[in-house]
């Protein structure tokens, strides 16, 4: 038996709870049949939340608030002539730690007190001139998420050592596809798009030359940026790494003079002696401090140990110097905007994150926490995410059939979070010795390189994959476990049959099943098993991987197209064209598995899909209910939720000091005891609140050792047949979804 209940959505609702976003969940639990199986029923409850304007970091449109800035007197202004200091971080380069760079990485820096981001996009050093066309749709990404969320946007022209001199960057030095291509691009697509927020630095830190040099590079770029985007701000780097301001001062620019800003940079480790410049050149010119970092000028610094983890010893003292300067101690008495030295998770000093892709303070690194504080300190909304909405990975399905010359990419799976997009096992990945950083929970990492590090704040095993380009430039899914799970958005052309191959090494190995899901407007629409001999209805339980036989000392570099065993000539069957969700479920654990490629095989012009109906019966696939699975429809929720729970083994009050033990680990925490007597509607409830770790630990001990207590509960228990339920509570869903998966595997419920 398998109960239902269907819950109001909470749009718009002000929660206090621990100052802080907090999810819910309720579990009820009831005695069922000879004492041997519970019914729990979950229900979830996602809350928005409504604070004050100064404070609510997420909910600000800073390019509503400022409009289209300008320079007056020196000072960056609003559009009506209000003073504006633009802050937040810096990009890594665009073409490193990929999983940094996605539109849930901009709404974590504004929820962490931005108003704004710098686009670090690399000239050389493996960016734009290896990758014109991807480099400029990922700066297109980052204009376009910027000016959804209502922050402003740098696009970083980023020169270093390799080209110092920006006129080396020119058109005519880069085969005709140099600094004038690039801002024709971006200009263009601004105009196209009605975009009034975004600024142009013009070069990230000249080098091995002068200010003539770069002058005469300005010349011919501010040209033609104002020509397309009129009224635009630029900013322009100047001499020695941008430490010396002093000679824009001497010489500023005459051409288009009015819209720009002079760029110094600073670390405070090992620039304490150039920070009077920036203080004398913001009685002269427009200044902004478009890059800095709180360690040395090589980002980084030396390590050391806090709270127990691995971290860099930064210089606070220099930096607030800095900041004291920027918020107007200088002899402009100006404003002055910075952007820090950078959001990123390589492991070094200047990095922000241990890990990207959570974004939670306590994966902070000492210059994350240092920012974080400086940009919205102790604020109750600070670091508070929206909740993850799902949906295709970067917001773009993947196609099928595969485009010619394309793939489709393992990696790519929906966003949305453990239980909702993926389902990793623990396995090994327990064992720090599996991967090069305690923090992160991908084992496949330590077999990518640094330079792919994707995705690698969620849990999937995801590593690179040589196979295609013959360079670690695309992806493969390694060390996946017993039934480990991964949904991916598809958009299908045409109806039909389509065969699938995938890249293959000789540690591939594995089984995959595949099912299928139709969006609609009650909800996702679960279609079963859509995996079929090739032209029949035939259904196919699952195929087995197979692996490159061929004889190779490097595997992980020995990759080739390989169609899988164990069924005759297997396909997905779309029983018609549009959107769906393909579920990949792995049986049995495996090694390393590339992209795919799907080809139409047959046509199909049989019945298309039922529709769904309001209410699906929530037995439907579930043979017992012992057994069955947890499910939630619909998803994403459209006000209502339905959630179906299994049965687990029976429980007595140990259950909560179980509870407290597991829920604490995620920082979760039991809110009450509800207990369900029979014949009243209304349960009794007695509220706990939230406890810290010594509290807890001296309930569980009352419970272990005291009898009164225990007897007491007991008695409670007994008399409402053991059927009681909580209200839980999370910093937010991803570690109430952690909690639960381990509150499922210890069968306490």
């Amino acid at each position: 038996m398998v109960d239902r209940v269907r819950l109001d959505g909470y749009n718009g609702v002000k929660q206090n709870l621990l100052k802080m976003k907090l999810f819910k969940l309720k579990l009820l639990i009831k005695n069922m049949e000879n004492m041997k199986k519970l019914l729990f029923l979950l229900m979830v409850a996602f809350t928005c939340f409504q604070v004050n304007a100064q404070d609510d970091y997420s909910s600000v449109n800073y390019i509503e608030k400022w409009g289209r800035l300008k320079i007056v007197n020196k000072q960056l202004c609003s559009e009506s002539g209000q003073a504006v200091q633009l802050k937040g971080w810096s990009t890594f380069g665009l073409q490193w730690q990929v999983s940094c760079y996605s539109k849930r990485a901009v709404e974590a820096m504004k929820a962490f007190g931005a108003n704004s981001v710098r686009v670090a996009m690399y000239v050389k050093e493996g960016g734009f001139e290896n990758d014109r066309g991807g480099m400029i749709n990922k700066v297109k990404d980052f204009i376009s998420w910027t000016k959804e969320l209502g922050l402003y946007c740098v696009v970083d022209w980023h020169i270093l050592n390799t080209c110092g001199n920006p006129e080396q960057t020119l058109n005519q030095s880069m085969g005709g596809q140099g600094a004038e291509y690039f801002f024709t691009e971006i200009a263009n697509y601004v105009k196209q798009n009605d975009c009034k927020h975004v600024l142009y630095e013009l070069c990230n830190e000249p080098n091995q030359c002068n200010w003539n040099n770069i002058k005469n590079y300005a010349n011919i770029v501010t040209d033609v940026i104002q020509n397309i985007d009129r009224g635009a701000i630029m900013i322009l780097g100047t001499p020695q790494w941008c430490q010396l301001i002093n000679e824009a001062v001497s010489s500023p620019m005459s051409k288009h003079q009015d819209y720009i800003l002079y760029s110094f940079h600073f670390y405070s480790c090992s620039h304490m002696n150039f920070l009077s410049k920036l203080q004398s050149a913001a009685a002269s010119i427009p200044v902004v401090v478009s890059e800095w970092g709180a360690v040395n000028f090589d980002g980084d610094q030396q390590q050391t140990t806090i709270n127990g983890q691995n971290d860099f010893i930064i210089c606070t003292n220099e930096s607030d110097n800095l900041l004291a300067v920027c918020d107007g101690d200088n002899n402009g008495g100006v404003k002055i905007s910075w952007w820090y030295w950078n959001w990123g998770d390589k492991f070094e000093g200047s990095s922000s994150w241990r890990s990207c892709g959570n974004y939670k303070e306590e994966d902070m690194l000492a210059s994350g926490r240092y920012i974080k504080d400086k940009l919205c300190g102790d604020s109750d909304d600070c670091g508070t995410l929206p909740p993850l909405t799902g949906g295709p990975f970067n917001g773009e399905a993947q196609v099928i059939p595969t485009p010619s010359g394309g793939y489709f990419e393992v990696a790519y799976y929906d966003e949305g979070g453990a239980g909702n997009a993926y389902y990793d096992g623990d396995g090994d990945e327990d064992a720090t010795e599996n991967y090069e950083r305690d923090e992160n929970c991908n084992i496949g990492y330590k077999y990518a390189g640094e330079d792919y590090n994707f995705r690698n704040g969620e849990c999937v095993d995801v590593s690179g994959c040589y196979g295609l380009s013959g360079s670690y430039t695309n992806y493969n899914l390694c060390n996946r476990e017993n039934d480990e799970w991964l949904k991916y958005t598809v958009e299908v052309k045409e109806a039909g049959y389509y065969s699938f191959e995938y890249m293959s090494n000789p540690s591939t190995s594995g089984t995959v099943s595949f099912s299928l899901e139709k969006p609609g407007e009650n909800g996702a629409q679960p279609l079963g098993n859509c995996m079929y001999t090739v032209g029949t209805e035939d259904e196919i339980a699952y195929v087995t991987f197979d692996s490159y036989d061929d004889d190779c000392s490097t595997s992980w570099e020995c990759w080739e197209w390989d169609k899988p065993l164990g069924a005759k000539s297997p396909s997905l069957l779309f029983r018609e064209a549009g959107t769906f969700t393909i579920k990949m479920t792995f049986p049995k654990e495996g090694g390393d598995l590339g992209p795919f490629r799907f080809t139409k095989a047959a046509s199909y012009s049989g019945e298309g899909y039922p529709e769904a109906s309001e209410e699906p019966d929530p037995g439907v696939g579930l043979s017992d209910a012992a057994s069955a699975a947890f499910s939630i429809y619909p998803n994403p929720t459209t006000g209502e939720i339905n959630i179906n729970f299994a049965a687990a083994e029976e429980a007595d009050v140990e259950i909560i000091g179980k509870e407290l033990e597991i829920l604490r680990k995620y920082n979760c925490h039991l809110e009450n005891i509800e207990y369900h007597f029979h014949g009243i509607k209304t349960p009794v409830s007695r509220t706990i609140g939230v406890m810290d770790e010594s509290e807890e630990d001296s309930f569980i001990e009352k419970i272990n050792t005291n009898e009164n207590v225990r007897e007491s509960l007991e008695t409670i228990y007994n008399t409402v047949n053991e059927v009681h339920s909580h209200w839980l509570s999370g910093p937010d869903k991803f570690y109430l979804n952690m909690a639960i998966e381990e509150l499922k595997k210890k069968e306490l419920f």
